[in-house]
């Protein structure tokens, strides 16, 4: 079967196999090895019952801890998560991507609306937003 290309010229041969490539998510040599997504849900799973559980028994807690084990978790848990999301990524690009986002939910809690307070004040808000 012959292909036409567009009057551009169209990608070459070489542009079209790295693009087959990363499509694929085949490992080049100078990648990093893939991440394991099992061990990575299974630490969000594991982080989210010790920050349930922080939560659960904050009053045998130091106070220290107590205030700050569960935000300490959810940061935890963004980059597992995340990890688990981009396994051939760099743990590097993984962790400012998991900061950046905690950062953005951190400034989302400044704002303040009815309907947004009104989700906060329920269990499920209150552990996510």
């Amino acid at each position: 079967m012959t292909t036409t290309r567009p009057w551009f010229g169209g990608p070459t041969p070489a542009v079209m196999q790295y693009v087959r490539s990363a499509l694929m998510a085949t490992a080049s040599p100078g990648s990093p090895p893939a991440r394991s997504r099992g061990r990575y849900a299974a630490a969000v799973a594991v982080t989210i019952a010790a920050g349930l559980a922080s939560r659960a028994c904050a009053a045998h807690l130091p106070w220290w801890l107590a205030k700050n084990a569960g935000d300490a978790l959810y940061a935890t848990m963004v980059f597992w998560g995340f990890g688990f999301l981009a396994p051939r990524a760099r743990t590097s690009s993984v962790a400012i991507a998991a900061t950046a986002f905690c950062v953005a939910i951190e400034l989302a809690q400044l704002y303040r609306a009815p309907w947004i307070d009104a989700v906060r004040a329920t269990t499920p808000g209150r552990l996510v937003v």
